[in-house]
């Protein structure tokens, strides 16, 4: 993995980049210690994205059986809400919160979390739905997409169901217009049954109901606007935002619900330029090739990740070792290249 790292030069110009703006931010911020620690963050997000890249060694079937994995979950999500389980072993909570109501609770991960992970099956396991070479893959798609999708509507996470909704639309451009007949149908099908998924669902578009996430929004911006360049220092968002939050905002809330402002509000502009551009170089650089089908639903995954945390700040170390996979090929050129100049 590092004699791979060393060859890309252009993104160690970048990752060097980042880590000077990043220095900068957390030595002007407002709690050096606080800022230091956090300032690791984005490097743990590019190591596994090295991991992904060059130590993954068979990244179909690597991503397959995440998919099923996250099936598996998923199956274990919509049974604990159909019968309301509630389960504990020896003090440690396994299944919670599945009671009229509740959004699900697993082993430390709760409704948004859930969806983040459960969203990678429902968006994954459709696109190896509609590109799937055998009829036994298309089926184990379709079960593991409608059930991921079923299991999402439980945690009633309105980002995760909007990042999906964003993926199908790509989808239907990328893989197939299919995608945006799956995708509606599920949600149609969810709320047709259950008059509170319904609720959920429509309150997306209820501007009314979405009032107090633009308040919180509103203040970081004013947050934002005060410390552009270099921000208040990587992790310190919840020890500056009370002074900008705006008197209607009655949640208290610590963080902006939006990982771009989260970043932002630590890094300054500067700094999330340069990482999130990173990333969207990453993924867009490797749509100039023809992507295989598991690459096709990756992208999208990644696509639908990136659309939710516009409305919650979340990360998962799924998305970066997705992102390094996705960009394989880039390594398999580099490497031809450089053994055909050495013949």
């Amino acid at each position: 993995m590092i004699q791979g790292i060393r060859t890309q030069h252009s993104d160690m110009y970048v990752w060097g980049l980042l880590g000077v703006l990043g220095w900068i931010s957390v030595l002007i911020g407002v709690d050096l210690g606080r800022g230091a620690l956090n300032w690791l963050v984005p490097f743990i997000f590019i190591w596994i994205y090295a991991l992904g890249r060059w130590s993954v060694q068979e990244p179909e079937k690597f991503f397959r059986d995440l998919l099923r994995a996250t099936g598996l979950l998923a199956c274990v999500v919509v049974i604990a809400r159909l019968l309301q389980l509630e389960v504990s072993l020896g003090g440690l909570v396994l299944l919670d919160h599945f009671g009229p109501g509740g959004r699900g609770y697993v082993i430390g991960q709760g409704a948004n979390g859930l969806a983040v992970v459960l969203e990678v099956g429902a968006v994954g396991g459709l696109t190896l739905l509609l590109l799937g070479g055998q009829a036994r893959e298309r089926f184990e798609g379709a079960v593991i997409g409608m059930v991921s999708l079923a299991a999402v509507i439980v945690t009633l996470s309105r980002g995760a169901i909007v990042g999906i909704g964003g993926a199908a639309l790509m989808g239907a451009v990328l893989v197939n217009w299919q995608y945006v007949v799956w995708v509606p149908a599920g949600l149609l099908f969810a709320a047709a049954i259950s008059p509170t998924a319904s609720n959920r669902l429509l309150s997306i578009l209820d501007l009314s109901r979405n009032i107090q996430r633009l308040r919180i929004w509103e203040g970081s911006l004013k947050l934002l606007k005060d410390h552009l360049w270099f921000g208040v220092g990587p992790g310190n968002f919840g020890l500056v935002y009370p002074r900008y939050r705006l008197p209607e905002e009655y949640e208290q809330v610590r963080t902006p619900h939006n990982v771009y402002l989260y970043f932002a509000s630590g890094w300054g502009l500067l700094g999330s330029l340069i990482f999130f551009g990173w990333i969207g170089w990453v993924m867009f650089r490797n749509l100039r090739r023809e992507l295989e089908a598991y690459e096709k639903a990756i992208f999208l995954v990644l696509i639908a990740f990136w659309i939710h945390v516009l409305f919650d700040d979340l990360i998962t170390a799924q998305v970066p070792l997705l992102l390094g996979i996705l960009d394989r090929h880039q390594t398999s050129s580099h490497l031809t290249s450089a053994s055909d100049s050495q013949t």
